[in-house]
């Protein structure tokens, strides 16, 4: 009888009879009994504190971890952080609190509002806090991984050595390059947010499984399911998590789903359940993925024209290989990837056969070694809600990855490790193999800290890392766009104008590209151009509301008041919130002395943007105004 049976059966003695114990370990019967009767607990024994050697372990992963991402302080805001933390007016206020629990992601805004009120718009408490809640998830991954090496239905070696080898597995995750994104990034905050919820709710289900009975047990239960409800507030994959965790329970800890049942089927009631919060904060939302294109900026959903769910779905066998390959060899790396769209079966039957091959092999695991199975299936599943059939426009996201890196960072060690344990046996040298395996992968761990903190050196600079980017996807137009916007923030209008040409060189049929080679003309007086380009990005894009509102501003300063009016109306028609065009309306009806019609749209523009100090100075010059010509002009209070 080893050390971790014999821990195995004092932990499960209350809730397991012996014989039950001993069909559960492979051992007699009179071994649990005469084990039992010689290890009775004294009612007052206190449980052992963790050794010293977790303690080690503890503080060399949070210590590779800041060492790893003490250079992501110098990070700035970039792409999407300008939508979700600079203009995002919900994460400047904290009330009403409720807004952040009725909302998709709501709790990831949370995070992010309480970052504003404590440090406003200052990069370094957000990237802080991401840093933060990847070192929690690292080591709840440890504990994971190492409760479930010390198994006792684990191969003796495994739980000889389960410590040590969640120790290395753990290590390489927290400092692998692939994670640089989901950490430096601050947006993706979402996404590393429910990493850590996942693996908590994962971690306390275990907990409570190996509790059984005992007083301790409600409590890991409780948390398993108040993590499992932040987890579908923050992002959609915790949806996968009671599924993958229901699979685990049976193929490490049960015998059989009726066990599970019997023994814990509140805990998965609670678990499913929490799927509801998803449901509830998505109901409002889900028509988003079936309108079209054009009314969801080409984000996501069925609306999309080119990417179709089929399409979508042939592309991700491609991508899943490649995600494969990031997690052993992590170069290169990029922000955003100019990845091709599979139209048809032959474009990727490659890789079809590929993901194939993989999840035949997870499914023959799965029954003949469910253990190694279990990878299999822990690397597909949180893949689920990206790289289905639900179509996303960014066909490839290293951050998607935070989860399923797990995984396959397991089976990269287990491999070597296994391999030297079977050349040890015949040559009595262990030690010493385990060794040279050991030392392996801590190289390897310090190789991956210093890729990481090269790449936590590309987010510093919003413009370097959109440079860097173009050099790796020149033909991505949504790199021309960003790096053209940060020159006109700058006033450097020509130098735009540059960026923009050269961009839809690359891309002639961007319609976002010629909207803001538009603008960029119209800094710099050239209207008549401006005209033509903003004509073209609507005749790419008919139903573009933006475009067609810079048409109408650059034909109003030409003097076309009728085709800028007209072009203002089809925008509205399309985005009837739109308050810059109901401004921009309204100030083209009053130069015509169209008081009535003008007023109205003055009006909504400041019902819908009340602050803007634009709008509040012309409205009250246009009543001073109208009372100075007289009252027969006067419009009419609603």
């Amino acid at each position: 009888m080893n050390p971790e049976q014999k821990k195995f059966i004092l932990e499960n003695k209350k809730n397991d009879s012996p014989k039950e114990l001993a069909r559960r370990l492979g051992l007699k019967e009179k071994q649990i009994r005469k084990f039992l009767d010689q290890n009775k607990r004294p009612a007052n024994s206190t449980p052992q504190r963790m050794p010293s050697q977790r303690l080690v372990f503890v503080g060399i992963l949070l210590l590779a971890g800041l060492i790893t991402y003490v250079n992501s302080f110098k990070g700035d805001f970039v792409f999407d952080d300008g939508y979700t933390l600079l203009r995002n007016t919900k994460i400047q206020t904290l009330w009403p609190f409720t807004k952040f629990f009725t909302t998709p992601r709501g709790l990831g805004d949370f995070t992010f509002a309480l970052n504003f009120a404590l440090g406003g718009r200052h990069p370094f408490g957000y990237h802080l806090i991401n840093i933060v809640i990847h070192l929690a998830a690292g080591l709840v991954l440890y504990g994971i991984l190492r409760r479930t090496f010390l198994l006792p239905s684990m191969p003796p070696s495994f739980q000889h050595d389960g410590s040590e080898l969640a120790f290395i597995i753990a290590l390489l995750w927290i400092v692998h390059p692939v994670q640089v994104q989901s950490v430096t990034y601050i947006s993706q905050r979402y996404e590393s947010l429910c990493g850590l919820f996942y693996l908590v709710t994962f971690y306390n289900t275990i907990r409570h499984a190996q509790d059984g009975a005992s007083s301790n047990s409600k409590k890991w239960l409780l948390i398993a399911w108040i993590s499992s409800a932040c987890g579908m507030l923050t992002k959609e994959v915790m949806a996968t998590a009671p599924l993958l965790i229901l699979v685990y329970d049976r193929i490490f800890l049960a015998s059989s789903i009726r066990e599970i049942f019997r023994r814990r089927g509140h805990l998965y009631v609670g678990l499913f359940l929490t799927e509801l919060v998803l449901v509830g904060v998505w109901i409002r939302e889900a028509v988003i993925l079936f309108l079209p294109e054009d009314q969801t900026w080409g984000a996501a959903g069925f609306g999309l024209k080119e990417i179709t769910p089929v399409r979508y779905l042939l592309t991700q066998s491609g991508v899943l290989l490649y995600y494969l390959r990031l997690a052993v060899w992590p170069h290169p790396l990029a922000f955003l990837y100019d990845w091709p769209l599979a139209y048809h079966v032959h474009d990727v039957l490659g890789p079809l056969l590929g993901v194939g091959a993989l999840f035949a092999i997870t499914m023959f695991g799965l029954f003949k070694k469910p253990r190694l199975g279990f990878l299999g299936i822990a690397f597909f599943v949180p893949f689920l809600p990206s790289s289905s059939f639900i179509p996303l426009n960014d066909l490839i996201f290293e951050h998607r990855m935070y989860l399923s890196l797990a995984p396959a960072l397991t089976l990269l060690v287990l491999i070597p490790y296994a391999a030297s344990n079977r050349f040890s046996r015949r040559t009595s040298w262990v030690a010493f193999h385990k060794q040279w395996v050991a030392k392996l992968f801590f190289l390897a761990a310090c190789i991956f800290s210093l890729l990481s903190i090269q790449r936590n050196g590309d987010y510093a600079s919003h413009r370097g890392i959109l440079e860097k980017n173009i050099r790796f996807a020149p033909g991505l137009a949504k790199l021309y766009v960003n790096l053209g916007e940060l020159y006109m923030k700058e006033g450097a209008f020509q130098k735009a104008i540059e960026i923009y040409e050269k961009g839809l060189t690359m891309d002639p049929r961007s319609a976002s590209l010629y909207n803001n080679l538009g603008h960029a003309l119209v800094e710099t007086g050239s209207l008549k151009q401006a005209v033509k380009a903003y004509q073209k990005a609507v005749e790419l894009r008919p139903q573009f509301p933006e475009a067609l509102h810079n048409l109408g501003i650059a034909l109003m300063k030409l003097g076309n008041m009728k085709a800028a009016e007209s072009y203002y109306r089809q925008t509205l028609t399309l985005d009837p919130n739109f308050a810059q065009t109901h401004y921009a309306l309204g100030t083209l009806l009053a130069s015509q002395g169209r008081y009535q019609e003008a007023f109205v749209h003055l009006e909504e523009a400041l019902r819908l943007d009340p602050k803007n100090p634009r709008t509040v100075s012309y409205l009250k010059k246009f009543q001073e105004h109208l009372q100075k010509v007289g009252s027969g002009n006067q419009p009419q209070k609603k």
